[in-house]
């Protein structure tokens, strides 16, 4: 029971890191793209005074005001949504049992353990990036591979981001950590993603 809890605060520490990393990324990209509309008005109105403005408009978009975060005495708010697959953690944890192939090398050769996979979940909802983030012999390591790059399409995660009009909801891209564990025995109550041979 131990090793679970120690297992759960392991992925939330993960999960954690990657989100920063992602929160990161998108606040780097928004800046670049301000300071780049910035430059590209000014050239504009440099080169032609007379020239009638234009407006964007982006389909889809709704603009909103976010309440000021005073009012939740100094609590810190979250409004990103994380990436879900079709279904649920319970369907992703099937999907995971039914699809993933024990090796009939790892079999012969008694090969146990716990690997953490590491993927992007693009704003379409298809999987990239894939990464052995703790692996344990590459036939297992290719085999969870293999059953994350044949996944079906997420429901992708979302962030939070301001434009001139105000406040507005985009998809984006996100990193997120999957354990396979890959067990000779029948896996004991409670644990998730347990591979056995079929």
């Amino acid at each position: 029971m131990k090793k679970l809890n120690v297992i759960k605060i392991f992925l939330l520490l993960i999960l954690s890191i990657c989100t920063l990393e992602s929160i990161a990324q998108t606040n780097s990209a928004s800046k670049q793209k301000q300071s780049q509309s910035q430059t590209s008005s000014k050239q504009k109105q440099a080169t032609s005074q007379t020239a009638a403005k234009t407006e964007i408009k982006v389909q889809d978009t709704v603009f909103f005001e976010l309440p000021d975060s005073a009012n939740y005495k100094n609590a810190r708010t979250y409004w990103d949504e994380l990436p879900e697959f079709p279904g649920g953690t319970d369907s992703l944890n099937k999907y995971i049992a039914k699809k993933t192939v024990y090796p009939e090398s790892a079999i012969r050769d008694k090969i146990e353990g716990r690997a953490f996979m590491r993927f992007a979940i693009e704003p379409d909802g298809s999987t990239s990036d894939i990464q052995v983030f703790i692996g344990i012999r590459s036939d297992l390591d290719n085999e969870c591979i293999k059953t994350i790059k044949e996944m079906p399409k997420w429901k992708p995660g979302t962030t939070v981001l301001r434009a001139n009009k105000g406040w507005y909801r985009t998809t984006t891209k996100w990193m997120y950590s999957i354990p396979f564990t890959f067990s000779l025995t029948k896996s004991e109550k409670g644990e998730a993603n347990i591979i056995t041979p079929k």
